[in-house]
């Protein structure tokens, strides 16, 4: 971002995505304790509607979204961690290295079809039947 914020909004913005209260999040980063409990709530608002706050909100959330979906190496991480963890159950470990090797494709699964009687799979296309293999497939 290139606006700056000062110290406080940081703040507010912070505790406004953790907690999701304007008004609480106002009061744990400014000076509200003589401030009427409506005074807060306008002050929060008006601050909900600064531009520089309201794009630092949307990019904590962001941030928070991206951090809790894991990705391939995270998920990759924890089932190695798993499969080697000597306390854990012998299945869970077996069942972490069976995904580990899924997931890094070292499992290949196959599948015949066939058509009925063990002839060509035909294909039917409106009222057309197809032969894949007339396609070359």
């Amino acid at each position: 971002m290139t606006m700056k914020l000062t110290p406080k909004q940081e703040r507010f913005c912070l505790e406004y995505v953790k907690t999701g209260n304007a008004s609480e999040a106002y009061r744990c980063a400014y000076d509200a304790d003589r401030m009427k409990p409506e005074a807060v709530h306008v002050a929060a608002c008006r601050l909900l509607e600064k531009a520089k706050v309201a794009l630092r909100i949307d990019e904590l959330r962001q941030a928070i979204e991206e951090e809790a979906i894991a990705d391939a190496k995270a998920r990759q991480r924890w089932w190695t961690q798993i499969m080697y963890d000597e306390t854990a159950e012998l299945k869970d470990r077996l069942k972490a290295s069976e995904l580990l090797a899924k997931a890094q494709g070292d499992f290949i699964e196959r599948r015949e079809v066939s058509g009925q009687g063990g002839g060509p799979v035909i294909l039917k296309i409106g009222d057309k039947d197809i032969d894949p293999e007339a396609l070359g497939w």
